[in-house]
């Protein structure tokens, strides 16, 4: 197998070392609330026990805002936006039950454009239908729906609405799948709407609560069993906005009540009684009972600065599982390329200066708790140095004091580093690492006497170094500035001195700045937004405040010779002081925050720059191969998912094995050798890169260990006698290195699994704690002599427990035939492997005779 010699993922790597194409894939700015749902007015939500995730149905972000018609779900770690061809009219005040009978998500009513409507649909996890029940409930908004599961029924109470459209109810219906039918009781609760719902399945009873009336306000509980309505706890809390859930480990009606300090109080039928929970609640959002994971999840909701976020409560405690960016201004914004994390430092929020620090990690944001951390500022600068591995962060102000320290993140906690000389207090300099020096630079800004900079600095990582070039950039304070490491090159645009804005761009080479005169310039600008973006291979620059004092809203890219217009048919909204960074994880520019007036509190929306078309620049091919079937990386924009790509050798399809952020995928070598050229075709169009790579099958193989363990020799062994742990071997892979594990077949059973995990860090393998990542599974029936050889099985997605490929296995492999597996590296680092064999059905290990050891190879 072959060595793929790419230190990481990064296209900036890859652009180093490979040549490239000249075109460029078309990009447009979308919204990034794909990831979020948004915060709205009485959203809702039932969980889908059948596939296992919540469903969730915003509504509009303010009362006065129209409703949303979007779908939304919840899998336990990633929301993720539906977008079926045929959905429900944007509405609020609906109600939604998961039927766990047909297994389908119910939806019934609510407010949309029209009025108040009485129509039925039902989700299945692909499409939304509307039924057209011979009979249905007059139209309302406000009601509440919940499944009896002793009865299969999907139950229906109140609202407001009816047959005047203006009338309280308190009539029930239950739904069958295929008529909604009327239910009488000689008890019923009076007429409301906003109440709540749930059946608790121990006692077989829906359990009402609360809501509003014509000229009341409830807080009673009823209980219906089947027959009848009853009162079992009169007025004593006095919640408003809240939900009713079945925990089905705790056995009771759980009511989240989100504005109590007793956010959490549980029904034994009785009695409603507080659950104990330690720290933080969640401020806002409908909850959902999650029956696989015992989680009660509250989604769509918001937190008190209206951060949208997402919540998970374990049973002991609340959890935050998802949080969108915080609103911000004048932050601190830098991507961490080693653990692939964007970094947000402080920034003016809605009332002040900030000091917390978040991530982001491809995903959502997540707010982190270091010891130690800045005091709080905004209008810093921030870089990170990855020769170091450390986000650098230097001044900045809270609104009174201007900062001069230096303060370093490694991941976990800040570090103030005190040194001097250092450059003095200031806020609205601008800082990025110098890839020709390998340094931090850090060029202007101006103090808290109005004083403005043109000074250049470097950090080493020790100390701060004031440099004396001969040609600089006239002082200024909140210019954009951003590396281009594929030139070498560290480009600055723009700012404003004494006689206002600017609109040159210069360009430091690592000893000077070169002042460039491209044929066209931008309008001059200040507090604008610039990121590198190396599937462009250019700098993109979004908004900014103009000469006039006004907030710009368009968008340009810089390619080292001249600037051009970025033509994105959607963008975002003028603003100044926000932040933008490339997201190396999702191989996309991102652009969070700043404010949109003179006036204005920071924002908390966020941007990426997505492909509307399809482009390849380069491939890193393999040194060579076996037969076929390396891996080889290809460089782009615009890669779909596999389903709907095609990549082809010359005239051999290429089996793609996997698509990484739209930016870069990986896909099998086919037989043969000479130059290659690459096409890729998908749903945005087709891309050629002609003469990409040499393809010659030359096998480069190093080893490690010994087949045969049973000669006496256990060095590299990965497991000896079924005793688990008894050696790992810890090893340093290059992103796309290939290893492979060896194993005789068992003789003693029927069928085994062998599943092979690697623990992700360095040290003495003895005392690694990171936790074990799956790699992968072979299952293989009871050997027999005689049979053909075992094929490979090609995993190549380390971290995920998710195999790609599973190969077609024959059905008595001789006990001589060595099983073998395959994989393909994600990224570089230190990994400790560890084989385990294990019983399919019990997953226990079992015993081995020495020769049955595991080896690994790496190559």
């Amino acid at each position: 197998m072959s060595v793929i010699r790419i230190a990481s993922w990064s296209l900036v790597a890859a652009a180093e070392i490979l040549s490239s194409a000249t075109s460029f894939a078309q990009v447009d700015w979308a919204f990034s609330a794909t990831r979020q749902p948004p915060p709205g007015i009485a959203p809702v939500s039932a969980y889908d026990s059948e596939r296992g995730c919540t469903v969730l149905w915003p509504g509009p972000r303010d009362i006065t805002a129209p409703p949303r018609d979007e779908t939304w779900e919840w899998d336990g770690r990633i929301w993720t936006q539906r977008f079926p061809s045929i959905h429900p009219t944007p509405r609020m005040f609906t109600a939604l039950a998961f039927d766990a009978a047909r297994h389908r998500t119910v939806l019934f009513g609510g407010h949309d454009a029209s009025g108040i409507r009485n129509d039925t649909w039902e989700w299945d996890g692909t499409n939304w239908t509307l039924r057209h029940p011979a009979t249905a409930p007059p139209a309302r908004n406000g009601h509440a729906m919940t499944f009896d599961s002793a009865r299969g029924r999907v139950v229906l109470f109140g609202g407001f609405g009816g047959s005047t459209g203006n009338s309280y109810l308190s009539d029930m219906w239950e739904w069958d799948g295929d008529d909604w039918t009327q239910r009488t009781s000689s008890t019923s609760p009076p007429v409301r709407w906003l109440h709540q719902m749930a059946f608790d399945s121990a006692r077989s009873r829906i359990v009402l609560y609360g809501g509003s009336g014509r000229h009341e306000e409830f807080y009673d509980t009823w209980e219906f069993d089947g027959n009848d309505w009853s009162e079992v706890q009169p007025q004593l809390f006095a919640y408003s906005e809240f939900s009713l859930v079945f925990d089905t480990n705790l056995q009771r009606v759980v009511m989240f009540e989100p504005h109590d300090l007793d956010s959490l109080l549980e029904w034994d039928g009785s009695v409603w009684s507080p659950i104990a929970n330690t720290g933080i609640s969640p401020v806002d959002g409908p909850a959902a009972y999650d029956t696989v994971r015992h989680r009660l999840i509250v989604g769509g909701g918001v937190d008190g600065l209206g951060v949208p976020q997402t919540w998970e409560w374990d049973e002991s405690r609340w959890i935050l599982r998802q949080s969108g960016a915080p609103p911000r201004s004048s932050f601190g914004l830098t991507c961490d390329t080693t653990r692939r994390r964007i970094t947000l430092f402080g920034g003016r929020d809605f009332f002040s200066a900030s000091d917390d620090t978040w991530e982001w990690d491809g995903i959502h944001w997540n707010p982190l708790s270091p010891p130690n951390r800045p005091p709080a500022r905004s209008r810093h600068a921030m870089a990170y140095d990855p020769v170091r591995r450390r986000t650098v962060l230097f001044g900045g102000s809270d609104g009174l004091k201007f900062h001069a320290d230096t303060w370093q993140w490694d991941g976990t906690n800040w570090t103030n580093v005190s040194v001097s000389p250092a450059p003095r207090a200031r806020v609205g300099h601008s800082m990025t690492h110098d890839p020709a020096s390998q340094r931090v630079l850090l060029f202007g800004g101006s103090d808290n006497a109005g004083s403005i900079f043109g000074d250049t600095w470097q950090w080493d990582g020790a100390a701060w170094i004031p440099l004396a070039p001969a040609r600089s950039p006239s002082s200024r304070t909140d210019a954009a500035m951003t590396a281009d490491p594929a030139r070498g090159v560290i480009v600055l645009v723009g700012g404003r001195g004494a006689g206002g804005a600017f609109s040159d761009t210069w360009e430091w080479d690592g000893a000077s700045w070169n002042l460039r005169t491209p044929s066209t310039i931008p309008p001059a600008r200040y507090g604008q937004g610039m990121a590198y973006d190396p599937g462009r291979r250019s700098c993109v620059m979004f908004g900014g405040i103009g000469a006039g004092g006004e907030r710009l809203a368009d968008g340009w890219e810089w390619d080292g010779m001249d600037w051009r217009p970025l033509p994105t048919p959607t963008h975002p909204s003028a603003r100044a002081f926000h932040a933008m960074a490339f997201d190396t994880e999702c191989g996309e520019v991102m652009l969070v925050g700043g404010n949109y007036e003179p006036t204005s509190l920071g924002q908390s929306d966020q941007w990426k720059l997505v492909t509307t078309s399809v482009a390849v620049f380069a491939v890193a091919p393999g040194i060579g191969a076996e037969s076929g079937g390396d891996p080889v990386q290809i460089f782009g924009s615009g890669f779909t998912d596999a389903e709907h790509t095609t990549v082809s050798f010359g005239d051999s399809l290429a089996p793609i094995i996997e698509i990484s952020c739209g930016r870069s995928m990986i896909v099998e070598t086919p037989p043969g050798s000479g130059s290659v050229t690459v096409t890729v075709t998908n749903t945005l169009g087709t891309a050629v890169l002609t003469n990409a790579f040499t393809y010659a099958p030359t096998e480069i193989t190093t080893r490690f260990g010994n087949v045969n363990a049973g000669a006496g020799s256990t060095e590299n062994v990965l497991l000896v006698n079924g005793n688990v742990g008894d050696v790992r071997r810890e090893i340093t892979l290059t992103a796309l290195q290939e290893f492979v594990a060896y194993m005789s077949a068992p003789s003693s059973r029927s069928e085994a699994r062998f599943v092979l995990y690697a623990w992700v860090g360095s040290g003495n393998s003895a005392t690694v704690r990171a936790l074990p990542h799956h790699l992968g599974s072979l299952v293989f029936p009871l050997p027999v002599a005689g049979a053909s050889p075992q094929p490979s099985a090609i995993l190549n997605n380390i971290g995920s427990g998710r195999a790609l490929g599973t190969p077609t296995l024959p059905s008595r492999p001789a006990p001589s035939e060595l099983i073998r597996l395959r994989h393909g590296l994600r990224r570089a680092g230190n990994f400790t492997l560890q084989g385990i064999i294990q019983d399919d059905g019990s997953r226990t290990p079992f015993g081995y005779s020495v020769t049955n050891a595991i080896v690994l190879h790496v190559r």
